[in-house]
């Protein structure tokens, strides 16, 4: 019963018309190889996952999952050199493994926005901020990179650059009524325009 409430009648009960499988319903779901209402343990039997839209088999999940396994090792690198109220001692290591090979992929988008939300809810602007701006050199199609350098610019009192950077986010992210509002707010013209 708790697995039906958290699928078919979540959806039912949210409105969303997901939960079911029917023509015209959000195209979301995991596929299971066992009725996994009869024993919880077989939700464990993916055997592929749809994601607005897109088909994941089993064997590309794998794939997916281990890959994501060796980001985590490339990121740890440099991640495990931050300290509490510094990313400098980080961003020496990725400066020693960008010389090495400029090319190298060393951190994950999440990784590094998790980090900016971590340095500002534990009062550490500076390091927060820092962290941001690495974020959108290393990412720089990444539109809540964008905001979450806006935010900090902001929170520091620099409105000019955190106009600029909810403005690209904008650019990347067109119409997204919460950067309007948060453009608006630093009194921004360009809230509409987009």
């Amino acid at each position: 019963m708790r697995l039906r409430a958290a699928t078919a009648n979540l959806g039912s009960f949210l409105g969303t018309g997901g939960g079911v499988v029917v023509v015209g319903a959000p195209a979301e779901f995991v596929l299971l190889s066992e009725n996994p209402l009869e024993k919880i343990e077989r939700t464990r039997g993916i055997e592929g996952v749809l994601v607005r839209g897109r088909w994941l088999a089993k064997d590309e999940l794998e794939r997916g999952m281990r890959e994501l396994a060796q980001a985590y090792v490339r990121e740890d690198a440099v991640v495990s050199r931050i300290q509490l109220d510094s990313v400098e001692p980080a961003l020496a290591r990725l400066a020693e493994l960008r010389q090495a090979d400029p090319e190298a992929a060393i951190f994950r988008p999440e990784g590094l926005e998790s980090l900016v939300i971590v340095y500002r809810s534990i009062g550490r602007p500076e390091a927060a901020l820092r962290t941001a701006e690495l974020a959108v050199e290393e990412f720089e199609g990444h539109w809540t990179l964008w905001a979450r350098l806006a935010e900090q610019l902001s929170a520091t009192g620099e409105t000019a650059g955190a106009r600029a950077a909810y403005e690209r986010a904008l650019d990347l992210l067109p119409g997204d009524a919460r950067l309007q509002r948060a453009l608006a707010e630093l009194g921004s013209d360009k809230a509409t325009d987009r």
